[in-house]
C-alpha cells in the first residue's frame, strides 16, 4: 500500500518559533527562550511520516511535495488546536480526511482529540507529550488505512485482489 500524506495544516498561532501554550482557557502565551527545533509543519510532517511507515510496516508513506504520481491513497490533515499547558496536558484536536489516490474519492473523514499528560512542568516534556500525541493520531491513521477501504461501486484493482486471510 502506498498513502501520500499532506497537506497539513496548523493554526496561525502555532507557525512561529516559539513554542505556543495555553496556561488557561482564553490564553496563549509564546516562550521567547524555548524556541522549535526548526520548522513546525516540517518536523509534525516528519513525525507523522515515520509514525505510520513504522506502523503500517511494508507500505511507503510519502509526503505531498513529492513527485510520485500514483498512491493508493492520500491523507489530509486539519489542526483546529496544537497545543496545551505546561505541567498539565497538551490537546491536539483536528480531522484528517481519507481519499483513494487515483480518484480522490473520499473513504473518510474523521475527528479527532487527543490529550496526553505533560509529566512536568518544563518544555522538554510538553514537547514529549506532543510527539506522543502524534503517535497516538498516527495509530488511529493506521488502524484506518489497514482496512483498504474503497469507494462505493470501485471494485478491485491489482493493489487489494482476492478475499480474506
Amino acid at each position: 500500500m502506498s498513502v501520500l500524506l499532506g497537506p497539513l495544516s496548523l493554526p496561525d498561532m502555532v507557525l512561529r518559533p516559539q513554542i505556543t501554550t495555553r496556561p488557561e482557557p482564553g490564553r496563549v502565551t509564546f516562550a521567547e527562550y524555548h524556541r522549535w527545533a526548526g520548522d513546525l509543519r516540517a518536523n509534525v510532517e516528519q513525525v507523522l511520516l515515520k509514525s505510520l511507515s513504522d506502523r503500517l510496516g511494508r507500505s511507503v508513506v510519502i509526503p505531498v511535495d513529492s513527485s510520485v504520481p500514483d498512491t493508493d491513497y492520500r491523507v489530509s490533515i486539519r489542526f483546529q488546536r496544537f497545543d496545551g499547558t505546561l505541567g498539565r496536558d497538551v490537546v491536539l484536536e483536528g480531522n484528517w480526511r481519507l481519499k483513494t489516490g487515483t480518484s480522490g474519492c473520499q473513504v473518510g473523514l474523521y475527528r479527532f482529540t487527543i490529550e496526553v499528560p505533560v509529566k512536568s512542568g518544563d518544555y522538554d516534556a510538553y514537547v514529549q507529550a506532543l510527539d506522543e500525541a502524534l503517535a497516538q493520531l498516527a495509530d488511529r491513521m493506521a488502524q484506518a488505512l489497514v482496512k483498504r477501504p474503497e469507494c462505493p461501486g470501485e471494485g478491485m484493482d491489482e493493489h487489494n485482489q482476492g478475499g480474506s486471510d
